[in-house]
């Protein structure tokens, strides 16, 4: 089952969602006497833990019985603006490897990254910076384009994150004004068990 997403304004792609199981075994370890040396010896499947994982996925942000949620570990890639990547940033518990304006800014089609909000007139004039950089390789005309690159120019990057920060980013940002971010969060419910195990209850219920 793929849990991409696609939009006008954000793309998510490449996702995977790993430790679903396994997180759920281990949440239950504070009551256990005993713990198996090999997990493959516990019979039990995702469905058979979920009122457990319900239980405690559904305590508040930061109550800590949800901590189990930290070992469902989720990679994505998404193309977005620089601006909503200046929030992203906002959010600690993740790895991040993005497309990067210093190393490649002469060699972008920024035609083709620009969102349907950057002005064509300030557009034109940014690549006409970059073409003075492509000719003229200095400090100067470099700075240029790093300081007039379009805020609407879209990025790419690869995250790896968990579900306890997703759950998080869903209660915060659900409502938000950009759309980019009610974007990501409708993203969020549709990842696997993401209701069930409290990722999205907090605003829904």
């Amino acid at each position: 089952m793929s849990n991409n997403f696609a939009s006008d304004n954000i793309k998510i792609f490449n996702v995977q969602v790993y430790g679903i199981r396994e997180a759920l075994i281990r949440a239950g370890y504070p009551m256990k006497d005993v713990v198996n040396m090999d997990m493959s010896l516990d019979l039990r499947t995702v469905e058979d833990m979920l009122r457990l994982g319900n239980t405690l996925g559904s305590s508040p942000i930061g109550h800590g019985d949800d901590k189990f949620l930290r070992q469902i570990m989720v990679s994505f890639d998404v193309l977005a603006p620089r601006y909503w990547w200046q929030q992203f940033a906002t959010y600690h518990h993740t790895v991040m490897n993005s497309q990067s304006t210093m190393h490649k800014g002469k060699a972008l089609d920024y035609d083709l990254m620009a969102n349907k909000h950057v002005d064509p007139v300030i557009l034109g004039r940014f690549k006409e910076l970059v073409k003075e950089y492509q000719d003229n390789p200095s400090e100067k005309t470099l700075m240029a384009v790093k300081s007039n690159l379009p805020e609407g120019i879209r990025l790419a990057a690869g995250i790896s994150t968990n579900y306890a920060q997703l759950k998080t980013i869903y209660y915060q940002r659900k409502h938000h004004r950009l759309p980019e971010w009610r974007d990501f969060c409708e993203w969020i419910k549709e990842l696997p068990y993401a209701k069930v195990l409290g990722v999205t209850r907090q605003v829904d219920k």
